[in-house]
């Protein structure tokens, strides 16, 4: 029997991805370029992350972009989280993947 899965709702990934790019580049609008997104959804992911977290990740009045400790102990530990759920996604999607139909449905415009 599997372990107890502790429910609490997590960051999205899209937000964690965006911070794994500022904090390679420590530059918003590099990441911005780096991750394919625009400069603002970026920042807004930045804000999200950290509110959804309850602490800053950047020091925001430093060029370059400095982390904080937490930032830094965050950016430290993504790049091996990212890949490992990307792993999981791409063995799910290989394995059942051909089993995945789309289902249209249809509505008349009266309603």
């Amino acid at each position: 029997m599997p372990a107890a899965v502790e429910f609490r709702e997590l960051p999205e990934i899209a937000l964690l991805q965006s911070f794994g790019a500022i904090a390679e580049t420590r530059s918003v609008t590099k990441a911005a370029l780096l991750s394919g997104r625009s400069q603002p959804v970026v920042s807004q992911h930045l804000q999200r992350l950290e509110a959804k977290l309850g602490m800053r990740l950047v020091e925001r009045a430093k060029r370059p972009l400095m982390l904080t400790p937490e930032g830094e102990t965050l950016a430290e530990q993504l790049p091996e989280i990212l890949a490992r759920l990307g792993s999981v996604v791409d063995a799910l999607q290989s394995q059942y993947g051909a089993q995945l139909q789309r289902i249209r449905i249809a509505m008349p415009d009266s309603m």
